[in-house]
Protein backbone atom coordinates (compact mmCIF):
# COMPACT_ATOMS: atom_id res chain seq x y z
CA UNK A 1 0.00 0.00 0.00
CA UNK A 2 1.46 3.33 -0.99
CA UNK A 3 0.62 6.52 0.80
CA UNK A 4 0.62 9.51 -1.49
CA UNK A 5 -1.10 12.86 -1.34
CA UNK A 6 -4.19 11.43 -2.99
CA UNK A 7 -4.36 8.47 -0.61
CA UNK A 8 -3.83 10.46 2.58
CA UNK A 9 -6.82 11.68 4.58
CA UNK A 10 -8.20 15.08 3.74
CA UNK A 11 -8.60 17.97 6.16
CA UNK A 12 -10.10 21.37 5.72
CA UNK A 13 -7.49 24.00 5.12
CA UNK A 14 -8.27 25.85 8.35
CA UNK A 15 -10.24 28.74 6.92
CA UNK A 16 -14.01 29.05 6.66
CA UNK A 17 -14.18 27.68 3.16
CA UNK A 18 -15.01 24.41 1.55
CA UNK A 19 -11.57 23.83 0.02
CA UNK A 20 -10.24 20.40 0.78
CA UNK A 21 -6.50 20.01 0.70
CA UNK A 22 -4.24 17.01 1.21
CA UNK A 23 -2.54 18.36 4.35
CA UNK A 24 -3.60 20.32 7.43
CA UNK A 25 -3.22 24.09 7.19
CA UNK A 26 0.32 25.24 7.89
CA UNK A 27 1.88 21.78 7.73
CA UNK A 28 4.98 21.55 5.58
CA UNK A 29 5.10 17.78 5.52
CA UNK A 30 8.29 17.55 7.55
CA UNK A 31 8.38 15.86 10.91
CA UNK A 32 10.43 16.87 13.91
CA UNK A 33 11.04 13.21 14.64
CA UNK A 34 14.41 11.97 13.31
CA UNK A 35 12.82 8.59 12.60
CA UNK A 36 9.96 9.79 10.41
CA UNK A 37 11.34 12.08 7.79
CA UNK A 38 9.56 11.62 4.47
CA UNK A 39 9.02 7.84 4.81
CA UNK A 40 5.25 8.07 4.63
CA UNK A 41 5.44 9.64 1.18
CA UNK A 42 7.92 7.14 -0.25
CA UNK A 43 6.79 5.06 -3.18
CA UNK A 44 8.14 1.78 -1.81
CA UNK A 45 6.00 -0.15 0.67
CA UNK A 46 7.36 -0.63 4.16
CA UNK A 47 8.64 -4.02 5.19
CA UNK A 48 5.82 -4.70 7.68
CA UNK A 49 3.26 -3.95 4.96
CA UNK A 50 4.84 -6.57 2.72
CA UNK A 51 4.99 -9.08 5.58
CA UNK A 52 1.33 -8.44 6.45
CA UNK A 53 0.29 -8.94 2.83
CA UNK A 54 2.13 -12.25 2.46
CA UNK A 55 1.18 -13.87 5.79
CA UNK A 56 -1.75 -16.24 5.89
CA UNK A 57 -4.69 -14.95 7.89
CA UNK A 58 -6.10 -18.35 8.85
CA UNK A 59 -4.86 -21.17 11.04
CA UNK A 60 -4.05 -24.56 9.54
CA UNK A 61 -6.58 -27.32 10.21
CA UNK A 62 -4.27 -29.05 12.71
CA UNK A 63 -4.28 -26.00 15.01
CA UNK A 64 -8.00 -25.31 14.93
CA UNK A 65 -10.67 -26.70 17.21
CA UNK A 66 -10.54 -27.76 20.83
CA UNK A 67 -6.97 -28.09 22.00
CA UNK A 68 -5.64 -27.91 25.55
CA UNK A 69 -5.18 -24.14 25.45
CA UNK A 70 -8.78 -23.62 24.32
CA UNK A 71 -10.08 -25.96 27.03
CA UNK A 72 -8.13 -24.09 29.71
CA UNK A 73 -9.42 -20.75 28.37
CA UNK A 74 -12.97 -22.12 28.65
CA UNK A 75 -12.20 -23.50 32.14
CA UNK A 76 -11.07 -20.08 33.34
CA UNK A 77 -14.30 -18.43 32.20
CA UNK A 78 -16.58 -21.19 33.48
CA UNK A 79 -14.83 -21.44 36.85
CA UNK A 80 -15.24 -17.69 37.36
CA UNK A 81 -18.95 -18.01 36.56
CA UNK A 82 -19.20 -21.00 38.91
CA UNK A 83 -17.66 -18.96 41.74
CA UNK A 84 -20.15 -16.15 41.16
CA UNK A 85 -23.02 -18.66 41.10
CA UNK A 86 -21.91 -20.40 44.31
CA UNK A 87 -21.43 -17.10 46.16
CA UNK A 88 -24.82 -15.81 45.02
CA UNK A 89 -26.42 -19.14 45.97
CA UNK A 90 -24.89 -18.95 49.47
CA UNK A 91 -26.03 -15.35 49.98
CA UNK A 92 -29.58 -16.15 48.86
CA UNK A 93 -29.55 -19.26 51.06
CA UNK A 94 -28.45 -17.20 54.06
CA UNK A 95 -31.22 -14.67 53.46
CA UNK A 96 -33.79 -17.46 53.20
CA UNK A 97 -32.56 -19.02 56.47
CA UNK A 98 -33.19 -15.78 58.35
CA UNK A 99 -30.01 -13.79 57.93
CA UNK A 100 -31.90 -10.68 56.85
CA UNK A 101 -33.09 -10.19 60.45
CA UNK A 102 -30.31 -11.81 62.45
CA UNK A 103 -27.06 -10.88 60.65
CA UNK A 104 -25.47 -7.72 59.35
CA UNK A 105 -24.27 -7.35 55.75
CA UNK A 106 -20.64 -8.14 56.56
CA UNK A 107 -21.59 -11.46 58.17
CA UNK A 108 -23.86 -12.37 55.25
CA UNK A 109 -21.07 -11.64 52.76
CA UNK A 110 -18.55 -13.58 54.83
CA UNK A 111 -20.97 -16.51 54.76
CA UNK A 112 -21.41 -16.03 51.01
CA UNK A 113 -17.68 -16.22 50.31
CA UNK A 114 -17.24 -19.24 52.57
CA UNK A 115 -20.41 -20.96 53.78
CA UNK A 116 -18.93 -22.34 56.98
CA UNK A 117 -20.98 -22.52 60.19
CA UNK A 118 -18.20 -20.89 62.23
CA UNK A 119 -18.98 -17.64 60.41
CA UNK A 120 -22.42 -17.61 62.02
CA UNK A 121 -21.30 -18.10 65.64
CA UNK A 122 -20.81 -14.39 66.36
CA UNK A 123 -24.23 -13.35 65.02
CA UNK A 124 -27.73 -13.27 66.49
CA UNK A 125 -28.77 -16.54 64.82
CA UNK A 126 -30.48 -18.63 67.53
CA UNK A 127 -30.17 -22.07 65.91
CA UNK A 128 -26.99 -23.12 64.09
CA UNK A 129 -28.37 -26.47 62.91
CA UNK A 130 -29.58 -25.25 59.46
CA UNK A 131 -26.22 -23.58 58.87
CA UNK A 132 -24.19 -26.72 59.67
CA UNK A 133 -25.85 -29.22 57.33
CA UNK A 134 -23.81 -31.40 54.94
CA UNK A 135 -25.42 -29.52 52.04
CA UNK A 136 -23.66 -26.27 53.00
CA UNK A 137 -20.43 -28.17 53.57
CA UNK A 138 -20.66 -29.50 50.01
CA UNK A 139 -21.29 -25.96 48.74
CA UNK A 140 -18.25 -24.69 50.66
CA UNK A 141 -16.13 -27.58 49.38
CA UNK A 142 -17.18 -26.85 45.80
CA UNK A 143 -16.31 -23.18 46.27
CA UNK A 144 -12.85 -24.07 47.65
CA UNK A 145 -12.24 -26.52 44.80
CA UNK A 146 -13.29 -24.12 42.03
CA UNK A 147 -11.60 -21.04 43.51
CA UNK A 148 -8.30 -22.84 44.13
CA UNK A 149 -8.21 -24.40 40.67
CA UNK A 150 -9.10 -21.06 39.06
CA UNK A 151 -6.43 -19.17 41.01
CA UNK A 152 -3.65 -21.70 40.50
CA UNK A 153 -4.40 -21.88 36.78
CA UNK A 154 -4.11 -18.10 36.63
CA UNK A 155 -0.73 -18.26 38.38
CA UNK A 156 0.48 -20.89 35.90
CA UNK A 157 -0.60 -18.74 32.95
CA UNK A 158 1.27 -15.74 34.36
CA UNK A 159 4.35 -17.86 35.11
CA UNK A 160 4.33 -19.16 31.52
CA UNK A 161 4.65 -15.58 30.30
CA UNK A 162 7.90 -15.10 32.22
CA UNK A 163 9.48 -18.57 32.27
CA UNK A 164 10.75 -19.49 28.83
CA UNK A 165 12.51 -22.81 29.33
CA UNK A 166 10.37 -25.94 29.01
CA UNK A 167 12.00 -27.46 32.11
CA UNK A 168 11.24 -24.35 34.17
CA UNK A 169 7.62 -24.41 33.03
CA UNK A 170 7.20 -28.07 33.93
CA UNK A 171 8.73 -27.44 37.38
CA UNK A 172 6.36 -24.52 38.00
CA UNK A 173 3.39 -26.59 36.85
CA UNK A 174 4.35 -29.48 39.13
CA UNK A 175 4.78 -27.14 42.12
CA UNK A 176 1.44 -25.49 41.28
CA UNK A 177 -0.38 -28.82 41.16
CA UNK A 178 1.11 -29.88 44.51
CA UNK A 179 0.20 -26.48 46.00
CA UNK A 180 -3.36 -26.71 44.62
CA UNK A 181 -3.93 -30.21 45.98
CA UNK A 182 -2.53 -29.20 49.39
CA UNK A 183 -4.77 -26.11 49.59
CA UNK A 184 -7.84 -28.06 48.53
CA UNK A 185 -7.05 -30.76 51.09
CA UNK A 186 -6.55 -28.25 53.91
CA UNK A 187 -9.69 -26.31 52.95
CA UNK A 188 -11.92 -29.37 52.74
CA UNK A 189 -10.50 -30.71 56.03
CA UNK A 190 -11.30 -27.43 57.82
CA UNK A 191 -14.80 -27.31 56.33
CA UNK A 192 -15.74 -30.86 57.31
CA UNK A 193 -14.16 -30.89 60.78
CA UNK A 194 -15.27 -27.45 61.99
Amino acid sequence: MQLTDSASPSWTCGRNCSNICGRPFGWSGRSSSPFMGWQFLSSSPRRWEVDMATKSKSLPLTKRGLNFEMLMWIFTRLSALAMYALILFAIIGALVMGARNQMNLADVLRWGFMPNNTHVLSTDVPDLAPWATPFWRFVASALVLVATAHGVHGLVVIADDYIVSPRGRSIVRFISIVFMLAMIGIGVYVIWTA
